[in-house]
């Protein structure tokens, strides 16, 4: 069997060599991007999940609180009738258990 002459150069192998060489390079370079690529996107996502989750807390919040207003709302004649009780009246712990007794009520208190 009998091969080029230009495989046989020392330059020829020199040159085959460099261009293997820099292709394994050029490989690496290529994963090392596509890794730090993905772990960027896996990074992205989880801060968006985390965002979610804050603004879903604050939302909730807000109903949470909206929802006390509109009980606290329904008793306007209760808040009405404990602001013109005076203090030393008998009835007055009576106007103020009744305007407070459905904030406190089970199930509408805030978690």
């Amino acid at each position: 069997m009998t091969y080029p002459s230009f495989l046989l150069s020392i330059r020829a192998r020199l040159a085959v060599l460099i261009v293997v060489a820099m292709a394994a390079l050029v490989g690496l370079l290529v994963y090392q991007q596509i890794q730090k690529r993905s772990d960027n996107k896996a990074r992205g996502d989880d801060s968006l999940v985390r965002l979610a989750k804050f603004a879903a807390q604050a939302e909730r919040e807000r109903f949470d609180s909206a929802h006390r207003l509109l009980v606290l709302a329904k008793q306007a004649t209760s808040l009405r009738a404990a602001a013109t009780t005076p203090p030393d009246s008998p009835d007055y712990a009576k106007a103020y258990d009744g305007c407070t007794a459905g904030l406190f009520r089970a199930g509408s208190a805030p978690t």
